[in-house]
């Protein structure tokens, strides 16, 4: 009633309350730690918020570890008992808990490599969104239509990940548009260029190019190329070039021709295109 013998330590239910008021305060420490490292002591650093959340996250793995381990310390295990016991516990996941710890050393990896950092925007697969946390087994994801989309860290290890954001947030814009044939291409090219001036988030350098893809069978194509300062707005920044190049067209005279079939009639009645 007041101790139990588990291979040759006597535990007695005074060091069971201890082991677990140790546990609980050193893991409250450094969650607190951890809250101190998030919101004061790394926001006046240069780091990146990615690397922020790193430090802060691993510190946080850290407690967890530290704690178990005064915790059983506490209990009177010794050092080389807790080598043994992790050694099982290794040979245990190896075999049973494989997905597991190949999504948390994944995440390991994310968190010291930082392929992936939170504020990251990722394509995989079918999913294109900014990454919003880091876990132990999973990455989550919110995208454009805001839905949290949870990724196993071993497939952004293992898989293709196209990474929008990894070193820089610009991003190339390609805008197709073709014109009539007799237009001025000159004259196009002036004004596509002017269009991608009078719109917001496009950086002057690299600057804006047009290039003259080909002769098509209703019209002459042309595309406009140029960068955004903020890949995120990717999408919504093409929509005000088209809106622009429709208003400097519509006020240079430039048509944009739809396009035109030929019908002729058989003598039978049968209409043939």
């Amino acid at each position: 009633l007041t101790a139990i013998n588990i291979g040759g330590i006597t535990i007695s239910i005074t060091d069971i309350a201890s082991a677990i008021v140790i546990l609980l305060i050193t893991l409250l420490i450094f969650r607190l730690g951890k809250s101190l490292l998030r919101d004061t002591v790394l926001p006046q650093t240069r780091l990146d918020p990615g690397a922020q959340y790193s430090i802060a996250t691993v510190f946080g793995y850290l407690g967890i570890v530290v704690a178990v381990v005064m915790a059983a310390v506490s209990l009177g295990v010794e050092f080389q008992n807790l080598l043994i016991i992790a050694g099982a516990l290794s040979v245990g996941i190896g075999f049973g808990l494989q997905t597991i710890a190949n999504n948390f050393i994944s995440g390991l990896i994310l968190l010291f490599e930082r392929p992936i950092k939170v504020g990251d925007l990722i394509e995989i697969d079918d999913t294109l969104g900014h990454v919003t946390h880091i876990n132990v087994r999973r990455t989550e994801v919110e995208t454009f239509q805001r839905a949290e989309v949870m990724i196993p860290n071993s497939e952004l290890i293992s898989t293709s990940v196209i990474n929008w954001t990894h070193s820089d947030r610009k991003a190339r814009i390609e805008v197709n548009v073709g014109v009539a044939y007799g237009s001025n291409t000159e004259l196009v090219r002036e004004t596509l260029v002017k269009a991608a001036e009078n719109v917001d988030k496009v950086v002057t350098w690299p600057s804006a190019d047009v290039l003259f893809l080909d002769f098509g069978d209703s019209s002459l194509n042309f595309q406009l190329r140029c960068f955004t300062s903020d890949v995120s707005s990717r999408i919504t920044t093409a929509s005000k070039l088209r809106f622009e190049i429709d208003r400097l067209f519509r006020e240079a005279g430039i048509e944009i021709p739809f396009p035109q079939r030929v019908i002729h009639m058989a003598p039978d009645g049968n209409h043939e295109k």
